[in-house]
């Protein structure tokens, strides 16, 4: 019990962390926000748009921008969109599913991640050490000091003069946010596979690892 009161705390702090952003938007522009999401990626846009297409039932292949749909007379070719489409699938099924539109579905995405994340990295930590304080320790550190390996953030600043990306990159929707904490469950069914003592754990944990990177392929 003592450890889901760790893992509960732990994602609160980070989902409140990744929607610091919206939040102070929302407090800054009161009732004149006018739905739109804070983007802390410049190419977040567009994905957005993507997402659009997707949600007013356009095909895989498209051009968000020019309007245009693949035909068997004038086919689009393949693109980082049309190729890495689930996560894009997903989010606009629950969409419309909702009734929501692009720019609430990135709202509520910024939010989810950082839940999705924080648990699926407290899940790993705590598979691999069976510690929950330092498994929440670790979800802390990995998520929000992630991005100093790659000089991202203040250190960026510091060192290259360079403030482009943020201190919280697995944020940027929807790549790599939605699809982000799938990469931790896959490495956390590999140890459970590998370290489980019966054969049919084995087996399961090891297909269940098998889907995921199927899934991690096309995301």
């Amino acid at each position: 019990m003592a450890g889901w009161k760790l893992c509960a705390v732990t994602c609160l702090a980070m989902v409140l962390l990744s929607l610091i952003p919206q939040l102070h938007l929302w407090l800054v522009r009161g009732r004149d926000w006018n739905g739109v999401y804070v983007s802390t990626q410049g190419d977040e846009f567009l994905y957005s748009a993507y997402i659009n297409t997707l949600i007013d039932g356009r095909g895989r292949r498209n051009d968000p921008f020019g309007a245009k749909d693949s035909t068997a007379t004038s086919p689009v070719p393949e693109s980082t969109f049309s190729i890495q489409f689930l996560p894009a699938y997903v989010i606009s099924f629950l969409a419309r599913l909702s009734g929501a539109s692009a720019s609430t579905a990135l709202i509520v995405l910024l939010g989810a991640a950082g839940l999705f994340a924080s648990l699926s990295v407290f899940w790993l930590l705590n598979s691999v050490v069976g510690d929950s304080r330092l498994a929440a320790a670790g979800t802390l550190f990995v998520l929000c000091l992630g991005g100093l390996a790659g000089g991202h953030g203040l250190l960026g600043l510091l060192l290259k003069d360079d403030l482009s990306i943020p201190s919280l990159p697995f944020l940027r929707r929807y790549q790599p946010a939605a699809a982000f904490p799938l990469f931790f469950v896959f490495n956390g069914l590999v140890w459970q596979a590998l370290t489980s003592q019966s054969k049919r754990g084995v087996r399961v944990r090891a297909i269940l690892a098998g889907l995921t990177l199927a899934v991690l392929v096309f995301s």
